[in-house]
Parts: C-alpha cells; sequence; structure tokens
C-alpha cells in the first residue's frame, strides 16, 4: 500500500473510532502529504475535532480541511440547499393546519 494511501487509511480508523458519529462519515485522502478531509458535519465544533484527531498521525503533513457546516435542514453553501430552507412556511406540512390527517385532530 502507497504512503499516501496508508496514511489515508489511519485517518478513516482514527475518525471511524471517535464518539461523534457523523466523523464515521468523513472521507480522508492523502496527496502530495497533504490529507484531505470532505464531509458534511453538522458544526464547527465537529470540523475541528476531525482536524483534531487525524493531526497527530504519523505521516501527516498538512491538513485541508474542505468538511461543509450544515445546519439540522442541511442548509450549507449549496444554492439549491438555500433555495429549499427559503420556502414559505405554507409549503411546509403542519398538523395544526393540516386536518384531513386524523392525527391532526387528536388530542394532545
Amino acid at each position: 500500500m502507497k504512503r499516501e494511501n496508508q496514511v489515508a487509511h489511519a485517518a478513516m480508523e482514527k475518525l471511524e473510532e471517535s464518539s461523534h458519529l457523523f466523523l464515521r462519515h468523513v472521507h480522508c485522502y492523502a496527496k502530495t502529504g497533504d490529507l484531505y478531509l470532505e464531509g458534511k458535519v453538522p458544526s464547527y465544533y465537529l470540523k475541528q475535532t476531525a482536524q483534531s484527531l487525524i493531526q497527530s498521525i504519523e505521516g501527516v503533513g498538512r491538513v485541508v480541511n474542505r468538511l461543509q457546516v450544515v445546519n439540522a435542514g442541511g442548509v450549507s453553501g449549496d444554492p439549491v440547499e438555500k433555495e429549499i430552507a427559503n420556502l414559505p412556511i405554507e409549503s411546509v406540512p403542519n398538523r395544526k393546519r393540516d386536518r384531513s390527517s386524523p392525527r391532526a385532530l387528536a388530542p394532545r
């Protein structure tokens, strides 16, 4: 296995061992001595945590952290996601407004 592949594999293992479930889905690859992180995480804390976890791996020179921080609704810098997030609230189903559902009529 090439050295770069070994470094990327070690980084992926380190993230998979984390107690933070979102870090288990971060993709890592190494290129010309740099280790790249890609994927989406729900907070800047997890973005920084991912970087901190892998910096101590032998063979990691520079970490290029390309993780995107997205909120619970998945909104990031993606124009399509922004457009969805800006839909009028009336287009989002609501149990209190939706009288066609028997569940919506049930007392709470």
